[in-house]
This record gives structure tokens, C-alpha cells and sequence, in this order.
């Protein structure tokens, strides 16, 4: 292919080569995860006892799905969810770190030429093959041929521009190494992922004619791309529990400290890099062994510093009366209901359901952001957090089933509320997962868009009725948890403005549909999430209402005895 000394058709010709090189990346991580996602989930979850099982566990994850992101983004959920702590979230995210290195040594391989064949031989078992897993392995093939077929478009006009005085003088700026450490964490919060700019770097510094020739550059690059990788937890863990704000400040912290070491290395040793440059001949292979050697070194001195940085993360982000404890069961998993008077073992289950309460109204608001944003991340929490919602339901129920001796008429109605109040939880859980699937910006499996084209009345529309749903959540969950009975009447009212609300939006998307105002593809997200946030309501009102005495459901005998103040 002849590069043209069009300045614009070079620019476009960098930025598909970089589109089909981001495709590929992510198609080859989908499928990996389609593979072996679930499997993953279930050993990080399970097999994290301590730091140094934690950190093979999460390099063998990372290895696997080829993402530190997807780790990260697991490892949010499950804190989310209090599944995991703060002490072994850091393990898994030092073993994160090494098992991303891969894709970089998969670049070192010069199978450009294979490319547009590996794409070929991909898309053929993708459409023709009926067997599941070798259609997902066809996209993986399909996904690395574009990883390769991208990067060698990429770099026909990064290497005409750099024969040119003005390209090698910009280069030159990055030698300074607070530039190039910088260049590669901006780079990185762009994009999104630490593995793809680490990739683009070893390629261009890689083969007979490499676009970056300065090894020094290239290192410090790498380490800044290392560092960028943190941006995407942090932003996710934005409208999660205060426990999975640690544990991506806690990530911050250790690719910081990573840096800081690299840093001090080559000030102490000068000679580290100029051992690089004279071990392997070529520059990709010498950036790949870099990014290793680096990770791996930082990652054994770090490993016994896990408690250390634990606790300056905790100085950050210090404990609040308000945050929930650690643990997936906090107040129900140490001993057996059976062998406990049936009174004490009810107070254990009204606080984990009280626990429970505060994860559901924390999913249900990271479902509507990442709805209304589009936000993936946000998206793959809230699935994370929703399994361990349904997870904590079911021993809730398992410990009430198991306490015996339940003679008091009053335990027995406190037991068949709890039971229902467990059930209303979990169906608000469902209803935010659904909120999550039918995000505004969806993409397909395929990279492409599912844009649904609402109008801003729409929009306001959803975010009213869903903060007047969680403001009714809310208080209920207050109700349940304190037994304050003079708040009755607010959470009645909100109920029934919640039904007015959405009678009310669902009208006027009738209108707008009939005035061709609004998109009937939207609507139909619209109308099913109008419905679900306003059962969402009823939920929240039988949680508020499940007391001993009185008989949920009686809309009619609710708004009597609340005119008479008898609640």
C-alpha cells in the first residue's frame, strides 16, 4: 500500500488502523471471557483467602480474559456486594497486574502477514460452525487477526511520518521521562485499556523498521500506560460502595508506587535500561520483557506490603458509622440458626436483610447511571453485585428455614416478613439488572451502536420517577430497620406519587409516539422501564409495611388507619 503525502487521508488511515486494532482487542477479550468468564468469577470469589492465593488467582483471571480492566471491574462488584474485602482485593490486584503482560508477547510474534487469513478463517467458524464454543473461538481467531491487521495499518503512515525531521524532534520531547510517562497514562485513560497501549507501544518499537527507536522513551511509556489503567476503576467505582472506592483508590496507589519504584531503579541502577538494549536485539521483544521483568519485580516486593497499603487506603477513605461492614454475611454466617433462641436468631437476620437493603438501593442507583450514561463498567458491576444479591437472599433464607422453636405467634409473623422482605429485595435487584441490559448506548457483540433515540422529556422523565423510587426505597429500608412507624405515611405518599408519575409519563409517550416525536424502538425501553421502576415502588411500599401486625396489600384499610394516625 502506497502512503499517500495527504496529510488528512494518513490521519484517517492511523485512526481505522487503530479502530480495527481496538476491535480486535476487545473481540478477543469477549471471547476469552465468554469461555472462561463465568469460571473466573467463581475462583475469584472463592479463592482469595489469602494475598498470595489472591495474587496467582488474579494473574491466572487476567491471564485468561486478557483485561487488568474486566479483573477490576469484577473485583468492584464483589466488594459492591461484600463479598470481598478491602486485604483480598489488593492480592488479586498485584496478580492483575503480571497477568496482563501476555498480549504484549503475543505482539512480539511477527505474524502480520497470517493477519487478513486469520481474519478469513475467523469469520468462516464464526458464521458456519454450530458448536458454541468453536464460534466463540472463530471470533477470538477473528479478533486476533484484526489486533494484527490494525496494527500494520496503523503503522504504514507512523512510519513515513517518522523518516520526517518533525516527527523524530516531537519523539525527542518524549525523552524527557515525566513527558513520556505521562504520554502513556493519558493515552491509556483515553482508551481504556493498559493492554492496548502497551501492545501499540511494543509493535511501533518492534520489527526491522520500528516507529520508536528511543528505549528509554519506550520504558517510561510503558510504566506511564501502567499507571493510566487506574482511571477506569476509579471512574466505575464512582456511585459504588465506599469499600470499592478503596479498592480502586487502593489500585491507584499500588501502580503509583510501581512507577515511583521503576523511577527510583534507573536513578540508583542507570545501567537497567542500557542491560534491556544489549539482551534483546529487538525492540518489541525488549519492551515486552520490560513490562514483565517490571510487573513481576514490583509485584514481589509489593506482595508483602499488602497490609501497608491497606491501611493507607483506609487513612484516605476512612471508615464511616454509615458504610457496611466487610463480608458477604456479616451477621449470619459465623454460627447455625438451629442452635440459637429463635428471637436472637431473627435480630440476625433483620440486620443482614437491613445489609442487604443498603446493597439493593446502591445497585439500583449504579443500574440507572449506567442506563442513562451507557457506561459499561458501570453495567458489569451492577451484574457482579446482582449474583451476590441473589446469593445473600438465599442464605437469608436458609438461615431462616433452620431456626427452630419459633413459638411466639409474633416471631412466627416477624419470620413470614422477613421471608417476603428477602424476596421483595431480590425482585428490586432483578429489576436493576434489567435497568443495566437496557442502556441508552449499547454495544453489540459486533462493535456496533444500538443507539435509542430518546427525547430529553423522555429522559427527565426516567431520572424523575427513578429518584422519587429511590428516595421511597430509602426511607422504607429506614422504616424496616428502625421501626419507625410515624415515616408510614411519607412512604405511602411516595408510593402513590410514584403510580401517578408513571400513569402519568406513560401518557405522554403516548403522545410523543403519535407525534412521531419519539423513537418506537426507545419507547419500548421506556415503557418497560416506566413499569419496572414503578413495581420497584410497590416493592419498596411492602417493605415498609411488613410489620407483625398488619396485612400488607390492603391499599384501601393502609389509607384509613394512616388518617387516623394509628400507624
Amino acid at each position: 500500500m502506497l502512503i499517500s503525502d495527504n496529510h488528512l487521508f494518513n490521519i484517517f488511515l492511523l485512526l481505522g488502523g487503530l479502530g480495527l486494532f481496538l476491535y480486535g482487542m476487545d473481540s478477543m477479550s469477549r471471547g476469552l471471557k465468554d469461555i472462561a468468564g463465568a469460571r473466573m468469577r467463581i475462583i475469584l470469589a472463592r479463592f482469595t483467602s489469602n494475598r498470595f492465593l489472591g495474587f496467582l488467582v488474579g494473574m491466572i483471571v487476567t491471564a485468561v480474559v486478557q483485561s487488568s480492566t474486566a479483573t477490576s471491574m469484577m473485583l468492584l462488584g464483589f466488594v459492591n456486594a461484600g463479598a470481598m474485602n478491602l486485604a483480598q482485593s489488593m492480592g488479586v490486584l498485584i496478580g492483575a497486574n503480571v497477568g496482563t503482560t501476555f498480549t504484549a508477547f503475543l505482539l512480539t510474534f511477527r505474524i502480520d502477514p497470517y493477519a487478513p487469513m486469520m481474519i478469513f478463517a475467523g469469520l468462516m467458524m464464526f458464521l458456519f460452525l454450530k458448536n458454541k464454543n468453536a464460534k466463540v473461538g472463530g471470533y477470538i481467531t477473528l479478533g486476533i487477526g484484526f489486533l494484527f491487521f490494525g496494527l500494520t495499518i496503523m503503522g504504514l503512515p507512523l512510519r513515513f511520518y517518522a523518516a520526517t525531521d518533525g516527527f523524530q524532534s516531537a519523539l525527542a520531547l518524549f525523552q524527557n521521562p515525566f513527558l513520556a510517562v505521562l504520554a502513556g497514562l493519558v493515552a491509556t485513560s483515553i482508551i481504556q485499556s493498559s493492554t492496548a497501549v502497551t501492545a501499540i507501544i511494543v509493535a511501533m518499537s518492534g520489527g526491522p523498521d520500528p516507529v520508536i527507536t528511543d528505549f528509554s522513551t519506550v520504558a517510561y511509556m510503558v510504566v506511564g500506560a501502567n499507571v493510566g489503567t487506574a482511571s477506569t476503576a476509579l471512574l466505575a467505582s464512582l456511585a459504588g460502595t465506599r469499600e470499592s472506592k478503596r479498592v480502586a483508590v487502593a489500585n491507584g496507589i499500588f501502580r503509583i508506587i510501581n512507577c515511583l519504584m521503576f523511577i527510583g531503579a534507573v536513578i540508583i541502577f542507570p545501567d537497567i535500561l542500557y542491560w534491556f538494549e544489549h539482551t534483546w536485539a529487538d525492540g518489541g521483544l525488549r519492551a515486552a520483557m520490560l513490562h514483565l521483568i517490571y510487573n513481576v519485580a514490583c509485584a514481589v516486593v509489593l506482595i508483602f506490603f499488602t497490609n501497608q497499603m491497606a491501611a493507607l487506603t483506609m487513612r484516605l477513605l476512612p471508615e464511616r458509622e454509615s458504610d457496611s461492614r466487610d463480608g458477604r454475611l456479616m451477621h449470619i454466617g459465623s454460627t447455625d440458626s438451629s442452635t440459637q433462641p429463635a428471637g436472637e436468631a431473627l435480630n440476625k437476620a433483620h440486620d443482614e436483610l437491613c445489609r442487604m437493603g443498603k446493597i439493593v438501593i446502591g445497585n439500583l442507583r449504579l443500574s440507572l447511571d449506567a442506563c442513562y450514561t451507557g457506561d459499561e463498567n458501570k453495567g458489569e458491576m451492577v451484574f457482579e453485585t446482582e449474583k451476590m444479591i441473589n446469593h445473600l437472599k438465599r442464605q437469608i433464607i436458609s438461615w431462616l428455614e433452620r431456626i427452630k422453636n419459633i413459638e411466639k405467634k409474633e416471631d412466627m409473623q416477624t419470620y413470614s416478613a422477613y421471608i417476603s422482605t428477602s424476596s421483595d429485595l431480590e425482585r428490586i435487584g432483578d429489576y436493576a439488572e434489567n435497568f443495566a441490559e437496557n442502556n441508552i448506548f449499547k454495544t453489540k457483540k459486533d462493535g456496533s451502536k444500538s443507539v435509542l433515540r430518546l427525547p430529553q422529556e423522555a429522559m427527565d422523565e426516567l431520572k424523575n420517577l427513578g429518584d422519587v423510587v429511590i428516595e421511597l426505597l430509602k426511607l422504607a429500608l429506614y422504616v424496616f430497620e428502625t421501626q419507625d412507624t410515624s415515616n408510614l405515611q411519607r412512604v405511602y405518599q411516595l408510593e402513590q406519587k410514584a403510580d401517578e408519575m408513571a400513569i402519568e409519563y406513560l401518557e405522554n409517550h403516548l403522545n410523543r409516539t403519535k407525534s412521531g416525536a419519539e423513537d418506537p424502538r426507545g419507547g419500548i425501553i421506556f415503557t418497560s422501564m416506566i413499569s419496572d421502576l414503578e413495581r420497584c415502588a410497590d416493592h419498596a411500599y411492602n417493605i415498609a409495611f411488613y410489620y407483625p401486625t398488619m396485612n400488607v396489600g390492603d391499599r384501601e384499610r393502609d389509607v384509613v388507619n394512616i388518617s387516623k394516625g394509628e400507624y
